[in-house]
């Protein structure tokens, strides 16, 4: 499976290649939606990472009793490689063949 190029985007990490997609799962009764990041070595051909775990709040639930915006975190490419660098620290290796490498991480792992 290739993460397509239309819905991901490109980021380069310690000098690999690579394409990662985001997306949002349906909210938990708490009101989060947890965060779904995918990376795969650019070419197409290798190992999918998979990280779960991270958690982002719907800016309209607490419309118009807006807090700090650190309420409802994104995935930046400075977050995105961190997952990667950690993924790798496990053991995951972009270019490998294999089934898709699990990583559960917590938001409090991406240091801001």
């Amino acid at each position: 499976m290739t993460l397509p190029t239309k819905n991901s985007r490109p980021i380069e990490v310690d000098e690999v290649p690579l394409r990662y997609a985001v997306s949002l799962s349906k909210a938990n009764e708490a009101g989060l939606h947890p965060m779904n990041l995918t990376v795969q070595i650019r070419t197409g051909r290798g190992r999918i990472l998979k990280a779960h775990g991270l958690f982002t709040r719907d800016f309209w639930l607490d419309f118009p009793e807006l807090e700090a915006s650190d309420r409802y975190p994104v995935l930046k490419p400075a977050d995105v490689a961190a997952v990667v660098r950690l993924a790798r620290a496990r053991g995951w290796n972009p270019a490998e063949s294999g089934p898709p490498f699990l990583l559960e991480i917590g938001s409090a792992a991406l240091q801001r």
